[in-house]
C-alpha cells in the first residue's frame, strides 16, 4: 500500500492547485481526463493497484468534478452536491456518460495487455525469464501465481485470468488445446474435476476426435462431460385429462439444458401428430422468461435448443411456454425419473401406464394454479 501513496499525493497536489469553484464542469472534466487519469498509468500497466488506492483516487476526482472545495477551503464548511452516481459518469459517451475512465477497469485492461504479450511473444527476453522462474513446465496461459512470487507476476496472472474468462479457442486439429486446463468449452470452466483415470490417456482435444472421417467421438464425450438425465412429458387436454405421455434418456451438462431438450422432444412429438394448439408448462423460470422476452442468464447450449423450438413453433396455430410451480408439475417429474429406470424411449397414447394412474388422479383432483397443457387435434 505504501508504495502507491505517492500516486494519491500527486493527485491531491494537482487538485489543490486548481480552484474548482472557478472552473465549469466541462473544464474539470478536461483536467481529470488529461492529467489526473494519466498519473498512475505507468504503475497500472505493471501492477494490480489495491482497491483502496483506486477508490481514494476516484474519491478525489469525484469531489473535484462535483465542485467540492479542497482542504484549504473546507474551513468554510462548503460541500459539493452529488446529483449522479460516479460510475454512471464514467460510462462512455455513447452510453450517456462523459467517458472518464474507470480506474479499476483500466487497471485490469492494462494487465490483460501485459499478459497477452506474454502469451503471444513467448520467445521475447522477458517472457523467457518469467517462464524459467515461474512456469518452466507449463504454458503462460496455464500458469498460476505461487507463494513468494513477485507482485508483478501476481498482477500478470490476474490479467491472464481475465483473458481466459473472455476468450475462446480455435480448436483446429486439437493438438494445442489441453482438455483439462484450457477454457475450450464456452461458458464452462476448465475440466479439472473429471476422474483422474482419464488424465494419463487423454491430454489434448485431438484425443477426442476420430481421424477417419474427422468428427467428434460422441460416445467418449458423453462419458467424459455429460450427465445422464431422464426426459418426461405428459400431454393433457384443457380439462387436465390424459392424452399421451413419453419418456427418454439423454445427456447434458446443465439442468436447464436437459429441460430444454425435454421441451424440444414434446414439441416434435406434438408436431408429428398434427396438434395445432400447444401450451407447454415448465418449472424452469429462466426458460419461461427467455421465451417471453429473450432476456435471461441461460447458457448458450440452452439458447440454441430454444431457437430450434421457436422455429418449430411457427407450425402451430397457438404455441406458448409458461412457468408452472414444480409442485403442480409432478407428473412430468415422475416420468423423468422413470426414464432413468426404463433406460429407453417409451410413449403411451390414450391410456396411461398403470404406475402413473394414481398420480394422474391425484393431480386432477388437486386445485390447479396454472394453465394445463392444451391440445387440439
Amino acid at each position: 500500500m505504501q508504495m502507491f501513496d505517492s500516486l494519491i499525493a500527486k493527485v491531491e497536489q494537482c487538485i489543490t492547485g486548481w480552484k474548482s469553484k472557478l472552473l465549469s464542469q466541462a473544464g474539470r472534466t478536461v483536467l481529470i481526463k488529461s492529467i489526473t487519469i494519466v498519473i498512475p498509468t505507468y504503475q497500472m500497466a505493471c501492477f494490480s493497484i489495491p482497491k483502496k488506492i483506486l477508490q481514494k483516487k476516484d474519491s478525489l476526482q469525484r469531489d473535484f468534478w462535483w465542485g467540492k472545495h479542497n482542504k484549504t477551503d473546507q474551513a468554510n464548511h462548503s460541500h459539493g452536491l452529488y446529483l449522479k452516481n460516479w460510475k454512471f459518469i464514467c460510462k462512455s459517451k455513447c452510453q450517456g456518460g462523459l467517458g472518464i475512465r474507470d480506474l479499476e477497469n483500466s487497471n485490469i485492461t492494462m494487465l490483460s495487455k501485459l499478459a497477452w504479450q506474454l502469451i503471444t511473444e513467448p520467445s521475447s527476453l522477458w517472457a523467457t525469464i518469467l517462464k524459467a522462474k515461474y512456469h518452466p513446465h507449463s504454458t503462460a496461459i496455464n500458469s498460476t501465481p505461487k507463494q513468494g512470487s513477485s507482485w508483478i507476476w501476481h498482477s500478470t496472472c490476474k490479467g491472464m485470468e481475465h483473458i481466459k474468462s473472455n476468450s475462446i479457442w480455435h480448436i483446429g486439429d486439437g493438438s494445442a488445446v489441453s482438455i483439462w486446463n484450457d477454457h475450450w468449452i464456452p461458458g464452462n470452466p476448465p475440466i479439472l474435476n473429471t476422474p483422474h483415470h482419464f488424465v494419463p490417456l487423454l491430454t489434448h482435444v485431438k484425443d477426442l476426435i476420430l481421424p477417419n472421417p474427422i468428427e467428434w467421438n460422441i460416445p467418449l464425450l458423453q462419458n467424459l462431460f455429460s450427465a445422464c438425465f431422464g426426459i418426461g412429458f405428459i400431454l393433457r387436454d384443457s380439462h387436465g385429462s390424459f392424452l399421451a405421455a413419453g419418456t427418454r434418456i439423454g445427456y447434458a451438462t446443465l439442468a436447464e439444458d436437459a429441460e430444454c431438450r425435454g421441451i424440444l422432444m414434446a414439441t416434435q412429438w406434438a408436431l408429428a401428430r398434427q396438434i395445432s394448439h400447444l401450451e407447454i408448462e415448465t418449472d424452469a423460470q429462466a426458460i419461461a422468461t427467455y421465451w417471453e422476452n429473450l432476456h435471461s442468464n441461460l447458457a448458450w447450449q440452452s439458447e440454441l435448443i430454444l431457437q430450434d423450438i421457436r422455429s418449430l413453433s411457427s407450425h402451430f396455430v397457438h404455441f406458448s411456454i409458461s412457468f408452472c410451480n414444480r409442485l403442480l408439475n409432478g407428473i412430468a417429474d415422475i416420468l423423468s425419473h422413470k426414464a432413468l429406470l426404463l433406460k429407453d424411449s417409451y410413449q403411451w397414447e390414450g391410456d396411461p401406464p398403470l404406475w402413473l394412474v394414481d398420480a394422474i388422479g391425484i393431480d386432477i383432483c388437486s386445485t390447479p394454479t396454472c394453465t394445463r397443457t392444451t391440445s387440439t387435434i
